[in-house]
C-alpha cells in the first residue's frame, strides 16, 4: 500500500507519519513545501506546492490514499488534485468553513 501524507512535515503530519510507520506496513510519501529526509526507508520525501493542482495530481497518482494534513485554506486544491488523480482522500479537518465546490477537477 502507498499512502501520501500531504503536509507530512508539519505538527500533525509528522505524527500521522509516525503512526503509519508504527501501525502499518505501508510505503509512505511525505509531500511538503520543503522535502525533508526521513530516517525510515519506507518514507520518501517530495516537495509539493498544493496550489498547483496538476503537479500535485502527478505526485499522488498511483497512491492508494492521500491523507491531507495541510492548512484548511488549501483543501479545495487538494480535493481537486485527488479527483484528477482518482485517489481516495482523507482530511483531518480544520476550521469550520463553508466550502462550495462547483464544476469539475
Amino acid at each position: 500500500m502507498k499512502i501520501v501524507v500531504l503536509g507530512g512535515t508539519g505538527t500533525i503530519g509528522r505524527r500521522v507519519v509516525e503512526d503509519l510507520l508504527d501501525f502499518s506496513d505501508a510505503n509512505i510519501v511525505v509531500a511538503a513545501q520543503k522535502a525533508q529526509p526521513h530516517r525510515s526507508s519506507r518514507v520518501t520525501a517530495v516537495s509539493v506546492d498544493v496550489t498547483d493542482v496538476v503537479k500535485t495530481a502527478r505526485i499522488i497518482l498511483n497512491s492508494d490514499v492521500v491523507i491531507n494534513c495541510v492548512n484548511y485554506y488549501f483543501n479545495l486544491q487538494v480535493m481537486r488534485a485527488c479527483l484528477k488523480a482518482g485517489v481516495h482522500y482523507v482530511d483531518l479537518g480544520g476550521e469550520r468553513v463553508k466550502l462550495v465546490f462547483v464544476g469539475t477537477a
